[in-house]
């Protein structure tokens, strides 16, 4: 089944605050990259709070558009569920 997520994947490829783990990554993880990196947090948390807002907006109605299989949305469900609260789609 081609994925936009690879199945059984877990980590992304660099630390973000000693955490490479999807489903552990937090906006405390956020925080703690930009201060290491020296970037304000202010303007890191609108701009991500700006992605979640539109992806939770849009994201559930466009899987119900979007022409893949059940057994594909349904992956993205569970994936979405499993996210840190603080990147859920879903409840």
């Amino acid at each position: 089944m081609s994925c936009v997520c690879i199945q059984g994947e877990r980590q992304f490829a660099l630390n973000l605050a000693k955490n490479k783990d999807w489903y552990q990554a937090s906006l405390q993880h956020f925080e703690y990259w930009a201060k290491k990196a020296d970037i304000p947090w202010c303007s890191i948390q609108a701009h991500l709070q700006d992605v979640m807002d539109k992806a939770r907006t849009y994201w559930p109605q466009a899987l119900s558009d979007l022409p893949m299989t059940e057994a594909h949305k349904t992956f993205l469900r569970e994936h979405w569920r499993q996210l840190h609260q603080d990147f859920r789609l879903l409840p």
